[in-house]
C-alpha cells in the first residue's frame, strides 16, 4: 500500500489564488528561511499552478490567469488545496557531485533500501543538516549549497521526486509557459536523500522513472549528467 505524503511543513504566506474575478494578493512574510502558512479565502491550489511575482507582490494564478514573473510551477498540492510543493523553473547545479566524501551527516537518515527511501519528504530537513555539515567548505555537499535555502528553495528528497515525476506531463506545461526548463529527454536528478549501508551512494532519479543509489562522487550517469533542481513549499 502506497504511503499518502503528509502536509509540507514550511509554507507561503502572502501567496494569494488569483482569478480574473476574484484578486487575491497578500504580502510574503519570511522567516528564518521557512515561509509561513497560506492564508486561504475559500481557494484552491491546483497542480499546474504559477508562482510568480507582481511588484512586491507574490501570487499563485493559474495557467490561464498568468501574465508575467513566472518564478516555479505547483508539483503537489494536499488535501487542504492550499499548500504543497513548487518546482523551480531552472536546473540549479548542473554535471555535479554529491559529495566528495563519505561520513553522514548528523540528522541525515542512511536509508537502508530504496523502497524505504521512498517515503522520504524532508528534503528541507536533508538540505539543512548538509549546509549545517559544510558550512566552511561548500565543496563537501556541493548541490546543498547550489539551492537558494534562504529565500526557502531546497534541495528535494528522493520521495519529493517520485511525487514530481507522477505530475511532469502538467508541470511541464506551465513550465513552457513561464519560460523554464523542461522535464523532457534524459534527465537525472540527484536528490537530498542518502543510501546508508556505506554511506559511499546517494540516491538519484531518472527521467525514465528509474531509481537508484550510485557512488556519490559520480557526476554523469549513461543517460544524462546529474543536476541538482530546487523545490519550495507553499
Amino acid at each position: 500500500m502506497s504511503k499518502k505524503p503528509p502536509a509540507p511543513t514550511g509554507s507561503l504566506t502572502g501567496i494569494g489564488r488569483t482569478s480574473k474575478s476574484n484578486i487575491i494578493m497578500k504580502r510574503t512574510l519570511l522567516l528564518l528561511g521557512i515561509l509561513l502558512p497560506l492564508l486561504g479565502w475559500g481557494q484552491t491550489v491546483k497542480i499546474g499552478d504559477i508562482l510568480c511575482v507582481q511588484g512586491s507582490d507574490t501570487l499563485i494564478v493559474s495557467p490561464h490567469d498568468y501574465t508575467g514573473g513566472g518564478i516555479g510551477v505547483v508539483f503537489y498540492v494536499d488535501e487542504s488545496g492550499q499548500h504543497g510543493w513548487i518546482i523551480h523553473p531552472q536546473i540549479q547545479a548542473h554535471q555535479i557531485y554529491w559529495s566528495n566524501m563519505y561520513e553522514l551527516p548528523w540528522g541525515l537518515t542512511g536509508w537502508q533500501s530504496i523502497r524505504d527511501a521512498i517515503y522520504d519528504l524532508d528534503g528541507y530537513d536533508n538540505t539543512g543538516f548538509l549546509r549545517a555539515a559544510s558550512q566552511y567548505d561548500h565543496s563537501r555537499y556541493p548541490g546543498a549549497w547550489a539551492v537558494d535555502y534562504e529565500h526557502g528553495w531546497y534541495w528535494p528528497s528522493l520521495g519529493q521526486l517520485n511525487i514530481l515525476y507522477g505530475s511532469i506531463p502538467v508541470v511541464n506545461n506551465s513550465l513552457k509557459q513561464i519560460g523554464g526548463t523542461l522535464m523532457q529527454g534524459p534527465w537525472v536528478y540527484w536528490s537530498s536523500s542518502t543510501f546508508g549501508f556505506d554511506n559511499d551512494c546517494a540516491l538519484y532519479y531518472a527521467s525514465s522513472g528509474a531509481m537508484g543509489a550510485v557512488v556519490k562522487t559520480r557526476t554523469d550517469m549513461p543517460q544524462a549528467p546529474m543536476d541538482v533542481r530546487s523545490i519550495r513549499n507553499f
